[in-house]
């Protein structure tokens, strides 16, 4: 991921937070997005941000052979990219960015990511060949979470460079503006 575009979502989840206004012109209709495939080779995994350290690596130290023997099988088949795991779902609306490990978590959160998280993916995807997609906490919204979110991408593509494809913002969109439902037109007009 370039790091333009971390720079655009953290600009994007700071507009969300109120932190930063501004204002931008849609053109519509928006073109018609190109068709992809999923290539017939293609294996993901998704996993829960507190459970990522748990099966990457054994007692949150080394690598847990186990997963990584699974993960380098299933890449044979290919015999170029590797799996890909996502680290998000409905935990990482409730996980926050703390790198010292022991800050307070704002309010409705309930796990610290750590450096430990990253160094996990970072010592592990490569033995498969693998990358990840990195989910963000988008659903509080607060000015302290937009900021951790922030500060976790720019962390995130620090320690990973091109082992991170894409950081997703928020697990579920609906439900990441405040907790309300929006529709696209909304959501179009907010940004």
């Amino acid at each position: 991921m370039t790091h333009l575009r971390v720079v655009l979502l953290a600009y994007v989840a700071a507009c969300a937070a109120g932190q930063i206004a501004f204002d931008v012109a849609l053109t519509t209709p928006l073109p018609a997005p190109a068709v992809a495939f999923v290539p017939s080779d293609f294996v993901g995994f998704s996993l829960e941000v507190p459970f990522a350290v748990q099966m990457l690596w054994q007692n949150r130290t080394g690598v847990r052979w186990p997963y990584v023997r699974l993960m380098q099988h299933l890449q044979s088949y290919s015999g170029a990219a590797g799996p890909n795991i996502r680290v998000g779902g409905n935990s990482a609306d409730t996980s926050e960015w703390v790198p010292d490990g022991v800050s307070a978590l704002a309010a409705n959160n309930t796990y610290r990511i750590t450096d430990v998280d990253l160094a996990a993916l970072n010592s592990t995807l490569p033995l498969f060949n693998g990358s990840c997609v990195l989910g963000l906490n988008a659903r509080s919204a607060t000015p302290q979470t937009t900021a951790a979110s922030v500060m976790h991408a720019v962390a995130a593509v620090a320690s990973l460079g091109g082992l991170l494809e894409a950081v997703e913002v928020g697990n579920e969109p609906v439900r990441c503006l405040r907790c309300e439902a929006v529709s696209s037109a909304d959501l179009a007009a907010r940004v």
